[in-house]
């Protein structure tokens, strides 16, 4: 039986890894390794190994990771340089990305950036093609390490493209697969029913709240609620959205700022409250959410930069954009046709579905280790 080593965080997304892969326990065997300091974990409830920060500098380490037919990495960061920088290690490697851990190497694209206008200046970002270009000189050495990893899988083959473009250099060839689908972990059958607006999905800079408030300010909005997820993020960053917030006009506005960690079933009972979901970011982000979201028959708008955007009006999505929104205001009192609906859900199980994530699952199974036919690399 050919055997799979999973290393990853404690982080809510490995159930939905462990219960895809275990659906092929008759093929593969999947053994999953977490690093924490602490021996009781927070997100991930099955049986797992639960291993230290240094575990890839520890003696004999070599063997144990060469006994496995591959390593699958959720979520690439620093400690697993000294992984890739391991000679003896000979086992094939597949990085299965989260966007945080790959960005860097879209980032320094020139004409590219992940941040509006109104956020850099009220955050004091700079991005300027000088600094582009000395940061993509500095990746040099980082980029050559990832050259070691044999497959690529990002949560958008956008991303991939993105990256091949900036670094012709990267070697690792592309698969597709997903946390979850839809059927099992994204599908709500509450019914969209309300007037309010969901803005953002976290206290992060990448959401450009500050450009989606210039964009309310321009609505001439009533009564409507405005739902803004911070419970998770940065600090720094959610005290300092938190004062603007009470600035000027921002205090007749009916925000409700979401600071505390819902359930899951309390969470889609506010999701179902909005009909119009506002996302700020240009790079992929909340794509989980996005779908959910969709699926349930919000309209969602983008920024038309958005990979996201652009991802979904490919695939026959419908979304929106702002541009669309500021010359027809109505657009926030229209709900879905049934129609548009139908066809949307139809799409996203396409490409989210329970069938399809088995499928990308049996071809890492296969495509990794017997190699049937070629794999994506440009």
């Amino acid at each position: 039986m050919k055997r799979f080593i999973h290393f990853a965080n404690d982080e809510k997304f490995i159930d939905k890894a462990y219960d895809e892969f275990q659906q092929f326990d008759s093929e593969v065997e999947s053994h999953f390794t977490i690093f924490s300091n602490n021996s009781q974990l927070k997100h991930i409830h099955f049986n797992c190994t639960i291993v230290k920060e240094n575990y890839f500098k520890e003696s004999g380490v070599e063997e144990c990771l060469n006994s496995y037919d591959l390593i699958i990495i959720h979520f690439l960061d620093s400690r697993y340089f000294d992984l890739l920088k391991n000679k003896k290690v000979k086992t094939k490697i597949l990085w299965i990305g989260w966007g945080g851990d790959y960005y860097w190497l879209i980032n320094t694209l020139n004409k590219f950036s992940i941040y509006k206008e109104l956020t850099k200046t009220n955050l004091g970002i700079k991005d300027n093609l000088l600094l582009k270009i000395l940061k993509k000189f500095k990746n040099r050495q980082k980029v050559s390490l990832l050259n070691r990893i044999n497959y690529f899988s990002p949560v958008l083959e956008e991303d991939f493209l993105l990256i091949k473009k900036n670094y012709k250099s990267f070697k690792p060839a592309y698969l597709a697969w997903n946390y979850g689908n839809l059927e099992d972990h994204y599908q709500s059958n509450l019914p969209i029913n309300g007037n309010s607006i969901l803005l953002g999905n976290s206290a992060t800079a990448t959401n450009n709240h500050y450009d989606l408030l210039n964009i309310v300010d321009q609505l001439n909005l009533s009564d409507e609620k405005i739902f803004i997820p911070l419970s998770y993020g940065e600090k720094g960053y959610k005290d300092r959205l938190k004062n603007h917030l009470l600035k000027g006009g921002n205090k007749k506005k009916k925000f409700i700022l979401l600071e505390e960690f819902l359930t899951l079933n309390d969470y889609n009972q506010i999701l179902s409250q909005c009909p119009n979901v506002f996302m700020g970011h240009i790079r992929q982000q909340a794509l989980g959410n996005i779908i959910s979201l969709i699926y349930m028959g919000a309209k969602v708008f983008f920024f038309k930069e958005s990979i996201t955007y652009n991802y979904f009006v490919n695939k026959g999505i419908l979304v929106f954009s702002y541009n669309q929104l500021l010359e027809n205001h109505d657009l926030l009192k229209q709900p879905i046709t049934q129609e548009n609906l139908q066809r949307n859900q139809e799409i996203l199980l396409s490409l989210w579905g329970r069938n399809i994530n088995n499928e990308y699952t049996k071809e890492i199974i296969n495509f990794v280790l017997e190699r049937p036919k070629k794999i994506k690399n440009d």
